[in-house]
C-alpha cells in the first residue's frame, strides 16, 4: 500500500501487506441429466452436469443409490474448461429390476461444495417367455393354430402379441417344360 501525504521531506511512504482473497462461492451445477420412468436393466445410463465455478473446479461426483447401496463415481470432465465445463459419469447397469437415485456433487479449490436436485428412476429386465406351445402341430392351410405360452416379468406384462410369417409353397421347375 502506497500512503501519500503533504509532509515534504516524505511525501510518501510504502507499507508492505499481506492479503488473502478468500472464494466464498460454491460451484454452480446445471443441466443434471433427469433419467425417469422405467429404464432397461441391462443398459448402463450416462449423467451429465454443467459445473462451473468463479475459481476453478476441483471436481464433480456422481453419487449414486442402488437399492440401498451407495456408490459414487468420479465425473470426467468432457468438453469446456476447469471453471465452465460439462462432466460426465456412467450409472452401471443393475442387471436385475432395480430402484436408483442419484444426485452430483461438486467441490472447488476452496474447498466450497454444492449439490445439484437428486432424479430417480427404475430399471426393469425383459419378460422371460416359457413353455410355448401350439395346435394343431402340423396345421393345414387355412387351418386355425392355438399358441400358449408362459410370460412373466418383473413389472407388468400388459400385451402380448404373436408375430408369424406364412410359408409359401415352393414352385418344383424341374417338372416346367418350354
Amino acid at each position: 500500500i502506497t500512503i501519500k501525504s503533504n509532509d515534504p521531506v516524505a511525501p510518501e511512504t510504502n507499507i508492505p501487506v499481506t492479503a488473502e482473497i478468500i472464494d466464498l462461492n460454491a460451484p454452480l451445477i446445471a443441466n443434471t441429466t433427469n433419467v425417469t420412468g422405467a429404464r432397461n436393466a441391462e443398459k448402463n445410463i450416462t449423467v451429465s452436469a454443467a459445473v462451473s465455478d468463479n475459481s476453478k473446479v476441483r471436481n464433480a461426483t456422481l453419487m449414486f443409490e442402488v437399492n440401498g447401496a451407495v456408490q459414487s463415481r468420479l465425473m470426467t470432465l468432457v468438453s469446456g474448461t476447469d471453471s465452465s465445463g460439462l462432466y460426465q459419469a456412467t450409472i452401471p447397469a443393475t442387471a436385475t429390476a432395480a430402484n436408483v437415485s442419484y444426485f452430483v456433487q461438486a467441490a472447488d479449490v476452496a474447498n466450497n461444495t454444492a449439490t445439484s436436485s437428486q432424479f430417480a428412476y427404475s430399471t426393469t429386465t425383459a419378460p422371460f417367455i416359457s413353455n410355448v406351445t401350439f395346435t394343431p402341430r402340423f396345421p393345414n392351410l387355412n387351418t386355425n393354430v392355438t399358441v400358449k405360452a408362459n410370460i412373466t416379468d418383473d413389472k407388468q406384462v400388459s400385451k402380448a402379441e404373436v408375430l408369424f410369417t406364412k410359408q409359401i409353397e415352393t414352385l418344383n421347375i424341374t417338372d416346367i417344360v418350354s
